[in-house]
């Protein structure tokens, strides 16, 4: 090969290798930038993932904390909103939210226009793990959770009194003071077909709730009534007439009472309290109780225990709660009124103060009512009332059964009476009513009634009608829902088949449903009691309404 030609061959060979390592180098500057690249990438997607999934943890947390802190709070309201938010507090605090935390902002607010609601809000900022590399220098994370509570149902009466007033001198309550009926307890020797079915505990053929004989709806804590209490510190009286259990008849016409009438018929304050004959505006002192044992003296007469519980955060349960000191009273009772009546004198026929609780904080207070060792064939008939500060006529105490209440209606001198059933506020709109009543058809002289459910006065007010629609219930005996007439009332109610027998209605509530829970009156679901005649009877009512008590509504 000439030198030309391999001179030429050579220089190509440069060339080529020349051109062959520039694109290795340009290949790997490429290959470096493209890996460096790539580093970053994966740092900005692992700091996204950690600092994300951070996010993700807490906002689950989050959502527990307010979920917890407002479910505990709501049972406070809606009376007791510091109460409530406090409760609320403790609770973020436990799901490790501290309110006081500088990084966390908590709220608590009730809802307007659902008072028995409560709204909690939690916001919390974040630090940021690995999201600076990607310019995420801070995260923050928002819950929000809104509670509902269904107090137990009040029952019976909207003011400070339960029953009868006797003695009462001008104004005596913030409700009436003759609503014509008695709070009533029997004795678990009692038959359930007398009327009670929470304390009764003896079953009888007629009575429904009776398999195997024995009593499916008897409540061993006896009858359970709601004080409230709206005014801090005050002194509040808890007074109750004619507390211990004295046979009198049903129409106060027993021969022992007669005895006692004469005795004591020069005396002008006495004698008319030891009248007989059945209760009236002008005979107020006839509570009707009664021995349901005959001969009289084999009857064992009804041992009645009175008791205050205090309030505390919890009010769905007895278990918890602490005895008021003082606030204890135990009677046993007589079938004598005349030869016993030096025992029974300071109760017999009188008020009876169960005590005075100094500084009574906001909230419920329980009145318990039993029938101590399962003592007892007999009703007790009696009434309660509140003071505040020693006033009677305070709207800032009331008393009402709770869930459940036996009374005795005494309607002897009235064809139609209107009682108040049971308080509905606005969070029940769009949801059903259970109401229970049992042995309810005790008119006098064996005549039908009617009973009619009616919608609280001040709902009607804004568009919704007179009264409720698409009511069914149960006959008695019979195990399906029947309609009933579009007034939500029953007819043909009478002893011959009510007696012993419950009936359950379903009550549906509009979902436009409002009511002013501001007044101590607002918000009562009526019953109207049409007999012929009037009534003298036990009957047992319950109410609740349909789903939990406590849930979270949003």
């Amino acid at each position: 090969m000439a030198v030309g030609e391999r001179a030429l061959q050579a220089s190509r060979s440069r060339a080529c290798t020349t051109r062959r390592d520039a694109r290795l180098r340009n290949e790997s500057g490429f290959a470096i930038y493209w890996l460096a690249m790539t580093i970053v990438l994966v740092l900005a997607s692992t700091a996204l993932v950690v600092d994300l999934g951070y996010r993700s943890a807490m906002a689950e947390r989050a959502q527990n904390a307010v979920d917890a802190a407002a479910l505990g709070g709501t049972i406070f309201l809606p009376t007791d909103f510091a109460s409530a938010d406090a409760r609320a507090k403790e609770l973020a605090l436990a799901n490790g939210f501290d309110p006081n935390d500088p990084n966390v902002s908590f709220k608590t607010s009730p809802v307007l226009g659902q008072p028995t609601q409560l709204k909690v809000t939690v916001t919390r900022k974040l630090p940021v793990f690995l999201g600076g590399i990607v310019g995420v220098h801070s995260m923050t994370v928002t819950k929000t959770a809104t509670a509902d509570y269904d107090q137990p149902v009040q029952m019976g009466n909207p003011s400070n009194t339960f029953g009868n007033q006797p003695d009462c001198v001008a104004v005596c309550t913030t409700g009436t003071a003759n609503p014509e009926f008695w709070a009533n307890i029997e004795g678990p020797g009692t038959a359930k077909s007398k009327g009670n079915a929470f304390t009764s505990n003896t079953c009888d053929a007629v009575s429904d709730g009776c398999a195997g004989g024995v009593n499916a709806d008897y409540q061993p804590q006896g009858e359970l009534f709601t004080i409230h209490n709206a005014n801090a510190g005050t002194s509040l009286g808890v007074e109750l007439f004619d507390a211990i259990y004295a046979h009198v008849g049903d129409k106060c016409d027993d021969g022992n009472l007669g005895l006692l009438e004469s005795f004591f018929s020069a005396d002008p304050v006495l004698g008319p309290r030891y009248k007989r004959g059945g209760w009236s505006p002008t005979n107020q002192y006839c509570t009707g109780d009664e021995s349901t044992a005959y001969p009289l003296a084999s009857n064992v007469p009804t041992a009645t225990h009175f008791q205050v519980f205090a309030p505390d955060a919890t009010p769905w349960t007895l278990a918890d709660n602490q005895v008021v000191p003082g606030c204890t009273l135990d009677l046993a009772g007589t079938n004598d009124v005349f030869a016993n009546y030096a025992n029974i004198a300071k109760y017999f026929r009188q008020w009876t103060s169960l005590c005075t609780i100094a500084s009574a904080q906001v909230g419920d207070y329980i009145l318990q009512v039993q029938t101590p060792g399962k003592v007892g064939t007999g009703n007790n008939n009696f009434s309660i009332r509140l003071s505040d500060n020693g006033s009677l006529t305070s709207a800032s105490v009331s008393v009402f059964g709770q869930g459940r209440m036996a009374i005795y209606a005494n309607t002897a001198n009235n064809a139609s009476t209107s009682f108040y059933l049971a308080r509905v506020l606005p969070g029940a709109a769009g949801r059903t009513l259970t109401l229970d009543f049992f042995d309810t058809g005790d008119a006098l002289g064996g005549a039908s009634g009617k009973l009619t459910v009616l919608p609280p006065a001040d709902s009607t007010g804004t568009g919704l009608p007179a009264s409720f629609g698409g009511c069914t219930f149960t006959p008695p005996g019979n195990s399906t829902y029947q309609a009933t007439a579009s007034n939500c009332s029953v007819g043909s109610v009478s002893s011959a088949t009510y007696n012993g027998k419950w009936v359950h209605w379903k009550v549906p509530i509009p979902a436009n449903y409002s009511c002013d829970i501001t007044n101590q009156f607002g918000c009562w679901v009526r019953i109207n009691f049409a007999f012929n005649g009037g009534t003298l009877d036990v009957t047992s009512w319950k109410a609740s309404l349909d789903g939990n008590p406590v849930r979270i509504v949003n």
